[in-house]
């Protein structure tokens, strides 16, 4: 195996022990300073800002994915993702986030069992988004048909639950309101509106309001950011590394 070391020369261009010398010492030191540079500043650098591009990347297209994936009232629920520059004094050590300061976009990620400690847990219909009936929602509320703007009036029912659901009507035609909570089969409620000429009038669901929970199916936004950004992961570290080699004037090829 050849050996590579430093010895004294006997003056016929070999050293002790039939070693032969290295001479050029300025360029094995400048090698070592080029080293220490890359271990105490250049990698460093590259990896806390590689990482952070990484958590700028990642929520670019986890909002993407948010709007692409949710029916959306407003920006408030893009708004809430943030990333946190990367933290960490050794290169192990450090990390960058990506997170939302909303609590339900954990439920949203992993899903579970939305409840409502104050009541019932209202979902809107089609209608409400100014849809037709039976079809899938996929616009937000519109501003008229919030449950904050409506009044809803309360007649005095009796009878079965078709006549208490007939005065109910009769009630919001009569009034104008055209807005009605009626009872449905099992005991639930919901809210409706009340459409079509006064002699036959029609319900349409706005909202029903019979649940204390609701059923939230995951939907993995996050991890679909991740899944985008983890493949350039590695690129983005090397052009990190790249970049403070020639900000360093570290020698590299």
């Amino acid at each position: 195996m050849p050996r590579f070391g430093l010895g004294c020369s006997d003056g016929r261009g070999r050293g002790a022990g039939g070693l032969v010398p290295i001479t050029d010492v300025r360029g094995a030191k400048e090698m070592v300073r080029s080293l220490a540079t890359l271990r105490s500043k250049a990698l460093p650098y590259a990896v806390r800002n590689g990482l952070t591009q990484a958590a700028v990347e990642t929520r670019a297209i986890w909002q993407g994915v948010i709007r692409a994936t949710f029916t959306l009232r407003n920006s408030y629920t893009v708004r809430s993702v943030l990333f946190e520059r990367t933290t960490g004094d050794t290169v192990g050590a450090m990390r960058s986030k990506v997170g939302s300061t909303t609590e339900y976009m954990d439920k949203q990620e992993e899903g579970g069992t939305v409840s409502n400690n104050s009541g019932r847990k209202p979902i809107p219909g089609p209608v409400a988004a100014g849809l037709a009936p039976g079809a899938k929602r996929t616009s937000a509320v519109r501003a008229r048909f919030r449950l904050g703007a409506i009044s809803v009036g309360h007649p005095t029912l009796k009878g079965t639950r078709h006549q208490r659901n007939a005065i109910a009507i009769a009630y919001a035609v009569r009034t104008g309101n055209k807005r009605a909570v009626l009872e449905r089969p099992g005991g639930r409620k919901a809210l409706f509106l009340i459409a079509g000429p006064k002699a036959r009038p029609t319900t349409r669901l706005l909202w029903d309001v019979s649940r204390s929970s609701v059923r939230v199916h995951a939907q993995p936004t996050l991890q679909r950011a991740l899944d985008v950004v983890k493949p350039k992961l590695p690129h983005m570290l090397t052009a990190a590394v790249l970049q403070q080699l020639n900000r360093f004037n570290i020698p590299h090829t």
